[in-house]
């Protein structure tokens, strides 16, 4: 029993160090790409282009790997109902990337709206108008404005 043990966690291991083993090229020719939203939920299906070419887009988890058979300099992050992320390439394997929705920026507004906090308020929700135009997201902004025009009397 215990040399079953020993020979499992043997084999367990090799696994490990097998797995994690390094190839260097592999790791110079590609960057590991991870999209996030703000509430770090993955964020998928996120378009990747560079120089105006779609080069590929995240799967369900939010992750792309991407060769780099190119020079790619800038790289340019889409997806409908959520804002454009522009990024310059530099030396990296990984690239992390933070995406907001027009969803998040609407509910920050309401939040920033009943802490009265409405100069914040007014910026969040005009992101997410810039985002999606919406009539909530308008009418959100005309109440945030009239609170403020209250506020200055």
């Amino acid at each position: 029993m215990n040399i079953k043990k020993q020979i499992l966690f043997f084999i367990f291991i090799s696994f490990i160090f097998l797995g994690c083993k390094s190839n260097s090229s592999i790791k110079e020719n590609m960057i590991f790409i991870m999209v996030y939203d703000y509430e770090s939920k993955e964020v998928g299906n996120v378009e990747i282009f560079s120089n105006g070419e779609k080069i590929g887009e995240t799967d369900i988890y939010g992750r792309f790997i991407l060769p780099l058979k190119k020079n790619y300099k800038e790289l340019v992050f889409k997806k409908d109902k959520y804002e454009q992320i522009i990024v310059n390439l530099t030396e990296r394997e990984f690239l992390y990337i933070k995406i907001g929705s027009s969803k998040y920026y609407a509910q920050m507004s309401e939040s920033l709206l009943d802490k009265k906090d409405y100069s914040k308020a007014k910026e969040y929700i005009k992101k997410a108008i810039d985002i999606e135009k919406r009539a909530d997201y308008e009418y959100l902004l005309r109440i945030i404005e009239k609170e403020m025009e209250i506020e200055k009397d």
